[in-house]
Formats: structure tokens, C-alpha cells, sequence
């Protein structure tokens, strides 16, 4: 990602992940089918409670689906696209553009295929642990950014 200065958004879902871990936010990832062999990967965080018991669901039920998309949408998360990370000629958004682009998919009513607790998955298999003096790379420190930026604002 960082040699080619591309990613898919799996990947910038992924780095953002990390770095909403590092912040200590809850990360959640999410993906939504979008064709009959692709899915688009969105990422967020718990900000209240989480409806499940389950670390990961994959292909969930109508019940779970429906239950993830009233928790999504509502003050207990914030859900944002990761492509709102990037920018580019055909790409270039900002944090609030890309939680309106992943509101907009969370109500288009594309299937739900993966919903991954972050917190609940360390909590069955601890993460590796790693060197704290590993450099952070570019994109890491510009996601960490908008990332303290918006969980450091104040809220009305």
C-alpha cells in the first residue's frame, strides 16, 4: 500500500482499524456486498453498545443484519467509508463525506457479509505483540489525525 501509493478499501479499513485501536475506540469493520463477486469494506467504531454477543459474523441472518443496521445507524456508532482517507483525482473527500458515503450504503439495502467486533475478536485471540518503536507510515499518521480530530473535538 504504501510502496504502490494504492490500496484496496479492505486495506485503508485495516490501517484505519489500527489506528482507531491505538486511540482505544472500539473498531468495527463491516462489508457489504456490492455485486455478485465484490464487497466494499467500511469501517467504524462503538460509541455505545454493541448488539452482539459474537466477535465476527459472517453472512448474517436477517435478524442480525436488520439489528446491525439500527445499531450502525444510530448515536451508538459512527461509520464512516475508508476511502475518505484518500485522495486523488478520482478521490477526494473528507471524514464527514465519507460517513454520508457509508450511511448511504448502509441504507441502500446491499446484503451485509462480514461484521467483525475488534475488541471481542483480541479478547478470544490476543493480538502479537510488537515492537514499540515500529515507524508509523505516512498514511498512518494523516488516518491517525483526522481520527484524533474527531474524537478529540468537543461534542455538542
Amino acid at each position: 500500500m504504501v510502496r504502490d501509493d494504492r490500496g484496496t478499501c479492505l486495506d485503508l479499513a485495516l490501517l484505519a482499524a489500527s489506528v482507531l485501536e491505538n486511540f482505544q475506540q472500539n473498531p468495527v469493520l463491516v462489508n457489504i456486498k456490492t455485486g455478485p463477486h465484490s464487497e466494499h469494506s467500511l469501517l467504524g467504531c462503538r460509541l455505545g453498545d454493541w448488539p452482539f454477543f459474537e466477535a465476527a459474523i459472517k453472512d448474517p441472518n436477517a435478524e442480525q443484519e436488520s439489528r446491525f443496521l439500527d445499531w450502525a445507524l444510530s448515536k451508538d456508532a459512527i461509520i464512516f467509508d475508508p476511502l475518505g482517507f484518500t485522495r486523488s483525482e478520482k478521490y477526494t473527500c473528507f471524514f464527514g463525506d465519507s460517513v454520508k458515503l457509508a450511511r448511504r450504503y448502509l441504507k441502500s439495502h446491499l446484503a451485509v457479509s462480514l461484521i467483525l467486533d475488534f475488541e471481542k475478536a483480541w479478547n478470544i485471540s490476543p493480538p502479537i505483540s510488537f515492537r514499540s518503536n515500529w515507524p508509523l507510515v505516512e498514511q498512518g499518521w494523516k488516518a491517525g489525525y483526522h481520527l484524533y480530530r474527531l474524537f478529540d473535538s468537543p461534542k455538542p
